[in-house]
């Protein structure tokens, strides 16, 4: 592991949008709405914050950091 990594906990940009892309390539199979944090939302919305929230922890696993829960990644994503 290099020292870039150990000095910034917090997952690349380029490996966020990977996963953000990989995700929306599947949008098509997940029609229809589920329940979501704030009431009725889109299948293939509900699977890309769930593969969002995967793309933060598990970069936290790697180093050893304790994960991030879904209502924080939620919260953090709705600052910006």
């Amino acid at each position: 592991m290099t020292n870039t990594m150990m000095s910034n906990p917090r997952p690349s940009t380029s490996v966020l949008l990977a996963g953000l892309s990989a995700a929306q390539e599947q949008c098509e199979q997940r029609p229809g709405l589920v329940e979501g944090p704030d009431g009725p939302e889109y299948a293939w919305g509900a699977f890309e914050r769930v593969t969002m929230h995967q793309g933060v922890n598990n970069p936290q696993g790697e180093r050893g950091l304790l994960p991030v829960s879904p209502e924080e990644s939620t919260r953090v994503s709705r600052l910006r």
